[in-house]
């Protein structure tokens, strides 16, 4: 399991969990013990996602709740190409 600490050393502007629920949960409340609230699935999207301040500290990093890329349809790519656009990311 990764820590913070080596998560802080890629300095990332967006990280997929790769896995809803449970990963997700993990990531947010252990790994990075985020504050950040997810934003839920709206019309907009149906991806939940939070900026984090925990893993850079001059630039906010996207966490997407996404399953794995090898498992991600078309239609997944598509809602988080809506949730860069959402946040500015593109």
């Amino acid at each position: 399991m990764m820590t913070s600490g080596q998560i802080q050393l890629y300095e990332l502007d967006i990280i997929l969990t790769g896995g809803w629920g449970l990963v997700s949960n993990i990531l947010h409340d252990e790994i990075l013990a985020d504050d950040a609230e997810w934003v839920k699935p709206n019309g907009q999207t149906a991806l939940w996602y939070y900026t984090s301040c925990s893993v850079r500290s001059e630039k906010e990093t996207l966490v997407v709740s996404m399953p794995h890329p090898n498992r991600a349809a078309k239609c997944w790519t598509l809602e988080l190409e809506k949730i860069l656009r959402e946040t500015g990311r593109l």
